[in-house]
This record gives C-alpha cells, sequence and structure tokens, in this order.
C-alpha cells in the first residue's frame, strides 16, 4: 500500500469511519494472552506491524501484528485486503472482530 492511499479517502468518510469506530470501542473484550484458542473473538489492540502480503496462490491479503500488555498475535484479512488497510495506520488502536485458529504456521 502506498503512503497516498489512506488519503484517498474522502474527508467526511474517513471522519465518520472514525467516529464509528471510536463508538464500539467503549469495551476492551479479551486480551490477547486470555483469548481462546478457537471460536470469534473481539478485542482492542495496538497494530504493531501491517503489511500487503502476497498469497501463494495469487492475489494478497493484509498481514498485521497486534500487541496489548499481554502479548501479541498475528492476525490476516483474506477479504479486501487494500480497503481494511485503508481504515488505520501503524501504531493505531483498533477493535478487532474475527475467528481465531491456531494454524500450523502457514499462510
Amino acid at each position: 500500500m502506498s503512503v497516498g492511499e489512506k488519503d484517498s479517502l474522502p474527508d467526511a468518510i474517513r471522519r465518520t469511519t472514525f467516529e464509528i469506530v471510536r463508538q464500539n470501542m467503549t469495551e476492551k473484550g479479551c486480551y490477547i494472552d486470555s483469548l481462546p484458542g478457537t471460536g470469534l473473538v473481539t478485542f482492542l489492540a495496538l497494530v504493531k506491524e501491517k503489511g500487503i502480503r502476497p498469497k501463494r496462490a495469487g492475489g494478497w491479503y493484509l498481514y498485521l501484528l497486534l500487541g496489548d500488555r499481554t502479548g501479541e498475535i498475528e492476525a490476516k484479512a483474506w477479504d479486501q485486503p487494500q480497503e481494511i488497510a485503508a481504515l488505520f495506520d501503524r501504531d493505531d488502536i483498533v477493535k478487532v472482530r474475527g475467528a481465531n485458529c491456531i494454524t500450523s504456521g502457514r499462510n
């Protein structure tokens, strides 16, 4: 993702998205060290690393390293990675909602 991609979003949309996210970030949810091994999870975390990476079969995915005071966890967004990445920056606090699964270390 290039530096200017996030700037291409109209200010009104970016502000509206930020306000919606802020309103929904009232609860921490789980801490990373207490996340279940599988199932749906919701939690707040710091974006420590962020990047668009190639899939082995073609296409792209969003890679994130997320952290809180209890630890770190890798996260991947397979659908619409560029659009999702444009919503936040590295060092932002994000609310994460998704399926948690333990993998064998393969993407």
